[in-house]
């Protein structure tokens, strides 16, 4: 499961992304993306050390998938040398605009691999902010968590399951 940071206009972090994916048995669908936790807050630096750490703790992350763009290559260098989690850093480099990037998440959206938490009466209240980013974007006010889950999501979806030979 990845953990997914996003860095936010005018400075400071907070939107994350939390995602298991399943390996589809018994169920409808091959593999699935389950939303574990999403998060928006702007917090500094430091406190996103804390921050990640903690959610880290929860959920036992595999690999923290961080957008390592630009000034933010030096914080992911830094917490992939600092943190306790450093090991599972993994930088990702965006080359393509948000827009495209949203275009491709959209597919697994759509056809049910990405699920979020929620029972009939909708979604979970600790995911509404992702839902709502996802449901106006390009015209909503933010989408920075839409951002976080979708690079998270192309992390899971592109990378492929161990094959064992017998």
């Amino acid at each position: 499961m990845p953990f997914s940071p996003s860095p936010l206009r005018g400075g400071g972090w907070g939107e994350g992304f939390w995602g298991a994916k399943s390996d589809g048995l018994g169920s409808d669908f091959p593999s699935e993306i389950r939303v574990l936790e999403a998060t928006a807050r702007r917090v500094s630096t430091p406190d996103l050390v804390g921050l990640i750490d903690a959610v880290d703790r929860r959920w036992h992350a595999d690999a923290i998938v961080f957008e390592a763009n630009a000034a933010f290559a030096g914080i992911g260098e830094l917490l992939a040398r600092h943190a306790r989690f450093g090991g599972r850093v993994l930088p990702v480099t965006q080359s393509r605009s948000k827009a495209v990037r949203t275009a491709a998440f959209a597919v697994p959206v759509q056809n049910g691999t990405v699920r979020l938490k929620g029972d009939r009466g909708g979604v979970d209240a600790g995911q509404r902010e992702l839902f709502d980013e996802m449901t106006t974007f390009p015209f909503g006010s933010h989408d920075d968590l839409l951002d976080a889950a979708a690079t998270g999501c192309e992390h899971l979806l592109g990378r492929p399951d161990p094959r064992v030979w017998v």
